[in-house]
């Protein structure tokens, strides 16, 4: 199902972003992991020493970040959302008007796994 999309998890480094991450990579997806302790470079390498097969994104603001995806990978198919106050979510929407408000609303309740509609390309 994943196969080939694009995605981005947040908050990699807490809670589900490195099963998240993982799962995603081992469906087939490219994967983007963001933390903002990638800012750090050690940080962001022993990241990517220990998670071989999913790139990381040190850029600490969230347009700057899914603008470093889209250039590296294409557009983002697949936001995992793993952060508390969703700073990407709520960009993301901003450009995809594809999920109804009372959806959004719920999935703003939690950390999300958000797979929008395939986009044309």
């Amino acid at each position: 199902m994943t196969k080939g999309l694009v995605a981005l998890v947040t908050n990699a480094t807490h809670f589900v972003g490195v099963a998240s991450a993982k799962a995603l990579a081992a469906e087939g997806a490219r994967v983007v992991c963001h933390d903002l302790s990638f800012s750090e470079p050690a940080a962001g390498a022993a990241f990517s020493v220990a998670h071989p097969g999913v790139a990381i994104t040190a850029q600490c603001d969230p347009d700057a970040a899914l603008a470093d995806v889209e250039t590296r990978l294409g557009p983002l198919d697949v936001l995992v959302s793993n952060d508390f106050f969703l700073p990407f979510a709520h960009r993301l929407m901003k450009r995809k008007s594809t999920i109804c408000e009372q959806g959004w609303r719920h999935c703003l309740s939690r950390p999300i796994a958000l797979l929008p509609p395939q986009q044309s390309r």
